[in-house]
């Protein structure tokens, strides 16, 4: 999606349904302020804080509260056929706290805006083909990002994520996490380093990093890997949700504006580098994609979350730079393939347990990245809390490996 272009009041464009971001000021305008609550509400944040951020930024009055459910809470996926049961639960609580807070503040009610509200959600909940999925366990967000990258190409646009509606449902692939963020910030940001380049994310989860790699120029192919069947089934939906095929990029020309194929296989780490590039597909697309021009770049984002994979995960890490580097006939002095990780620092005693792994590989080099990334990153999402937290951005770490016989 495009995001259509801004108007004075921050609310819909009316041509196209799909919110504009006001230009950034120090001093925020009612505009700013709108489209902040609108984007907490697209990305379905907690009900309290979209709630609270309301309240204390624009008051209850009676035009307030209409713009919010007209705006926001009525927003345009309802009138797609894709409102899932998790999705109306959401806007019902939204609704609720809404009046909740109402009824607190003494405000008077905008009766029929709630009422219309009320009776549309409760008519018969839709449900989405997900493969088989429940709809009542997914919720559907979007996320706004926008800025300037290292090209000089101004960048504003969507992405929809489905995902679980409860992080502790089903796979930890199915939930978004603030390193996921990051990676694709920086990938956004930096699009000469994964552009024309085989990019494969292991642990691709919701599929974030995928889409963002996906939408950079070039032939080359985009593979997406992870270990659980639920979570590849719901990238892959996911995949198509943002206008990208799945398949081989074989024999396939990039026309302008249209993303990259992207491969789908599930990748069980403990079984070795060489259980997925027997792979057939895997294969062709390393031998005929990575050469001396445009190695591998493998990206992982909070990979890193359990202690106990990481004896798993950094030997697999060394297999595939040395898989790569024989593959090049070793002529990766110059522009080497690289893994990037990005990884939500919870725990210092898991930080250095990967640390002192790594330097336990003879052959494999690592650079610390995070402070540049942090400060060069010029695309953003609009407003995730969590990354607008300057503590949590600044937990978030940023690693590049390369294989050298020199480290």
């Amino acid at each position: 999606m495009t995001i259509s272009s801004e108007n004075n009041s921050g609310s819909l464009d009316d041509s196209s349904g799909i919110p504009a971001p006001p230009k950034s000021t120090n001093d925020p305008t009612i505009g700013d302020i709108k489209w902040k609550i609108q984007c907490l509400c697209r990305s379905k944040q907690p009900t309290t804080l979209v709630v609270r951020d309301l309240v204390t930024q624009l008051g209850l009055t009676e035009e307030v509260q209409e713009w919010f459910i007209t705006t926001c809470l009525r927003d345009e996926e309802w009138s797609e056929e894709t409102l899932g049961q998790g999705d109306i639960v959401y806007w019902k609580r939204l609704l609720h706290a809404l009046m909740k807070e109402i009824e607190r503040d003494g405000s008077a009610v905008v009766a029929d805006v709630v009422g219309n509200a009320l009776v549309d959600l409760n008519m018969e909940q839709r449900r989405e083909d997900m493969g088989g999925m429940e709809c009542s366990s997914w919720l559907r967000k979007r996320y706004t990002y926008t800025g300037m990258n290292d090209c000089g190409k101004e960048c504003c646009d969507d992405i929809e994520i489905w995902s679980h509606v409860n992080m502790f449902e089903g796979s930890t692939g199915c939930f978004e996490w603030d390193a996921g963020y990051f990676m694709a910030e920086y990938v956004m940001s930096h699009p000469e380093i994964f552009q024309n380049r085989a990019c494969m994310e292991i642990g691709c989860g919701c599929g974030m990093v995928t889409i963002v790699l996906s939408r950079l120029c070039g032939n080359s192919p985009v593979l997406a890997t992870d270990g659980n069947e639920e979570t590849l089934q719901n990238c892959a939906s996911n995949m198509r949700r943002n206008g990208i095929k799945i398949g081989s990029c074989h024999g396939y020309e990039q026309q302008e504006h249209m993303s990259r194929p992207v491969m789908m296989k599930c990748f069980q780490w403990e079984h070795g580098w060489h259980s997925l590039v027997q792979d057939d597909m895997v294969q062709e697309a390393l031998n005929n994609h990575t050469n001396t021009s445009a190695p591998l770049c493998v990206l992982g984002a909070d990979v890193l979350y359990d202690p106990e994979i990481i004896p798993t995960i950094v030997p697999l890490i060394a297999e595939i730079l040395e898989y790569m580097h024989q593959l090049r006939h070793g002529d990766e002095s110059t522009n080497p393939s690289y893994v990037y990780l990005s990884t939500r620092r919870r725990s210092d005693t898991t930080l250095e347990k990967f640390l002192n792994a790594v330097k336990a590989e003879p052959r494999l080099c690592m650079e610390d990245l995070s402070e540049h990334a942090h400060a060069t990153d010029a695309i953003r999402f609009c407003h995730i809390p969590s990354l607008d937290d300057s503590r949590t951005a600044e937990s978030i770490l940023l690693h590049r490996l390369w294989y050298s016989i020199e480290c």
